[in-house]
């Protein structure tokens, strides 16, 4: 099971995320769902990296400029040295 990240300082923004997200999962080509959920929604950086730190693979969708000392680029950067299998989308 693929496990998805969304990172977002915008609520509303981080909301429509998950919303297309979950919609997709759900609504494919395939004949049945992708074999992946979203497990962490969050504006907070810092989550996200302990979250990488305690699970292995996973998809991690982020904004690039938050409003916080890490930046999604940062956050991204930490995960590439962490696992050994990742998707990015920034």
């Amino acid at each position: 099971m693929l496990s998805t990240i969304i990172l977002e300082d915008d609520l509303h923004q981080l909301q429509v995320i998950e919303e297309i997200v979950k919609n997709r999962i759900m609504i494919n080509p395939a004949p049945h769902e992708y074999d992946m959920r979203v497990d962490l929604v969050t504006a907070n950086p810092d989550e996200v990296v302990q979250f990488i730190q305690a699970h292995q693979a996973y998809c991690l969708i982020t904004d690039i400029d938050l409003k916080h000392k890490l930046s999604g680029i940062d956050v991204a950067e930490m995960s590439a040295t962490i696992l050994v299998f990742q998707k990015l989308f920034l």
